[in-house]
C-alpha cells in the first residue's frame, strides 16, 4: 500500500511537470506566431502615396460591438484620414483588418511602434 501511494505522488508529481512543460511551449509558440503576424498599432507611422507624413492613433472610443476605434492624423496639420475605423484590438490590427479598409490602400507604413523601428 505505501508503495501504490508513493507512486501515486510520482505519478501526480510527474503530470504537473508535464502540463508546465506544455503550458510553457503552447505560451513559447503562441508568442512566437503573434510576433510573426504582421500586425499594427497605435503609434505606427505611415506616408500616403501623395508624400503626407500620418500617424495611427486612437480613435474617440468603441463602438456598439465593442470594436476598438483608430483613426490616422497627419502629422503636419492634425487632419483626420477619413474619419474612425473600428477593429478588434486597435494595438494589435491584423494585415486583413488593415487590407480590408480600402482607404488604407494609398498607405505604406515607415515606422513601427511596437519594435521602436524603421519599416
Amino acid at each position: 500500500m505505501k508503495d501504490a501511494k508513493a507512486k501515486l505522488e510520482q505519478v501526480k508529481r510527474d503530470k504537473t511537470e508535464c502540463n508546465k512543460s506544455f503550458d510553457a511551449d503552447i505560451a513559447r509558440l503562441e508568442k512566437e506566431i503573434a510576433d510573426s503576424e504582421s500586425t499594427y498599432s497605435i503609434g505606427d507611422r505611415f506616408e500616403h502615396e501623395d508624400g503626407s507624413k500620418w500617424i495611427l492613433v486612437v480613435g474617440c472610443g468603441c463602438n456598439n460591438h465593442g470594436m476598438q476605434g483608430f483613426m490616422l492624423v497627419d502629422l503636419s496639420n492634425g487632419c483626420w484620414y477619413d474619419g474612425e475605423h473600428y477593429v478588434n484590438n486597435n494595438e494589435r490590427i491584423s494585415q486583413d483588418e488593415f487590407n480590408a479598409l480600402d482607404s488604407m490602400k494609398d498607405f505604406t507604413r515607415y515606422w513601427d511602434a511596437r519594435k521602436g523601428e524603421r519599416c
